[in-house]
């Protein structure tokens, strides 16, 4: 169920990473504390916390997303310490025995680097995300909730968005919105039908079918014989019943950079 407002999102989050005694998360608490506990301001991103508001702590089976607010170098001398691989949006990926995350310094996410937003804060990412449900984050040592104004009335709307149409993966996004679309039964803005009609006019279904199985092992797209009559079921939501299971999996690259 939806948290109802801030307030309850911000002890579903803290119940889950301070309070939970499971080996999991005291994983992700170890992880939290030890390597990246040197720094005074790293945020979880996006997908945790949306996944936690969706549904609660069992909605939420992904990996983490950080956001550390310190210079880029030494964000990088972490990395190398983790042994943690570079990705393609300027940031890094550590692996552990239970979990996987990613982080950035806040001066190599993507948006601020492209020049889209100026970003002296992590506040300031909450304008970049390409997904309006993505903007959101919450401070491992303040304990500060941030979201985006009307965060939680876009979710209760059912009506997913677009914050930053500008992306370097047009076709790993449009393919993302289309999943979320059908697998969680939404509605999406005029914004983000066209960027994703438009995805698909150019890079043809066929290559949104192979990076969704290549992906995600299966494909939705595919249960579309026709671009024409994948982009009549997002608009209508007619043709979904065999998709709208309510999946809370995030299954993907972070909203954040993309």
């Amino acid at each position: 169920m939806l948290a109802r407002d801030d307030k309850l999102l911000k002890r579903r989050v803290e119940d889950y990473l301070w309070r939970d005694r499971s080996k999991t998360v005291s994983a992700l608490r170890a992880i939290l504390l030890e390597e990246f506990g040197d720094f005074d301001r790293v945020s979880i991103f996006g997908g945790m916390i949306r996944d936690i508001a969706r549904g609660g702590k069992r909605s939420f089976q992904s990996d983490v997303d950080l956001v550390i607010d310190a210079p880029a170098e030494q964000v990088r001398q972490l990395a190398q310490k983790l042994s943690a691989k570079p990705n393609v949006f300027g940031g890094f990926g550590y692996t552990s025995a239970r979990w996987e995350v990613d982080f950035w310094a806040l001066e190599t996410t993507w948006a601020h680097r492209a020049g889209y937003i100026k970003a002296s804060s992590i506040d300031d990412l909450l304008e970049g995300t390409f997904f309006d449900w993505d903007s959101v984050h919450y401070d491992i040592k303040s304990r500060r909730l941030s979201a985006q104004d009307g965060y939680l009335q876009k979710m209760r709307s059912r009506t997913l968005g677009v914050n930053l149409i500008r992306t370097p993966s047009t076709i790993g996004n449009a393919v993302r919105a289309i999943r979320r679309i059908l697998l969680w039964d939404l509605r999406a803005t005029p914004d983000l039908l066209d960027f994703i009609e438009n995805a698909l006019a150019n890079e043809g279904l066929g290559a949104a079918v192979t990076y969704e199985t290549r992906k995600y092992r299966t494909s939705v797209c595919a249960s579309y014989p026709v671009q024409d009559q994948l982009i009549e079921a997002l608009a209508s939501g007619n043709d979904r019943e065999p998709f709208a299971v309510g999946s809370p999996r995030q299954l993907e690259l972070p909203g954040l950079l993309v």
